[in-house]
């Protein structure tokens, strides 16, 4: 079976966090979105993007397409006058797909694109295409390697995520008592390769045809 070898990191994330996987070539993005969440240690409570050749194609979660495709059907009504007074102008031209894509109609080895997870926090995933293989022989995603523990949600992004770190790191910081009476007791837990990996094998398998 034909796969992908993907490098996954968070961008501007201190301590980093990224994970190495390798995927079956058959899934669609909104398969790969699953696979980033389960890899990540993420609770996909929030919308999502990827965003493809330099900004020219994005594939949108389903409940950002529809208002974003109708949004572009009105600025290609618009004179080029009134479309520079938009505020993001280079609508009218870009490629909006589905979720349901398949990835190897887009994925090239060597290329590098960003996988966006809750537009509030605004987590950038950079990811990059290591190599594509032709003899995986599973039909699910497995997680080969991984750096750091797990992103927190609705943190504020990574400088959010860098200051529960910076505060929790030292008991003598004088938010350090505030912080610890709502955070999640787990927060800094480790990451956990075999769970994310029979969570993967359990829930993510590929459809045999």
């Amino acid at each position: 079976m034909k796969a992908y070898l993907l490098d996954i990191t968070l961008r501007d994330c201190e301590p980093g966090i990224s994970r190495r996987v390798i995927l079956p070539a058959e899934i669609t993005f909104e398969q790969l979105h699953r696979v980033i969440q389960a890899a990540m240690g993420w609770e996909d409570s929030h919308l999502y993007e990827f965003i493809l050749d330099e900004a020219q194609t994005q594939i949108l979660d389903d409940m950002v397409y529809d208002d974003m495709k109708a949004q572009q059907k009105y600025y290609q009504t618009l004179s080029v006058k009134d479309l520079a007074k938009m505020p993001n102008p280079f609508l009218a031209k870009l490629k909006i797909r589905k979720p349901r894509a398949k990835i190897d109609q887009y994925l090239e080895k060597g290329m590098v694109f960003q996988y966006v997870y809750d537009f509030g926090d605004d987590w950038i995933h950079d990811i990059q295409v290591v190599e594509i293989k032709d003899n995986y022989e599973v039909n699910y995603p497995e997680v080969l390697s991984f750096e750091g523990g797990y992103p927190i949600e609705d943190c504020g992004g990574p400088p959010g995520y860098a200051e529960i770190h910076h505060v929790m790191s030292n008991p003598n910081h004088p938010e350090y008592e505030d912080m610890k009476g709502w955070i999640d007791p787990n927060w800094d837990a480790p990451y956990d390769l075999d769970y994310a990996n029979i969570y993967m094998g359990a829930y993510l398998q590929l459809k045999r045809k």
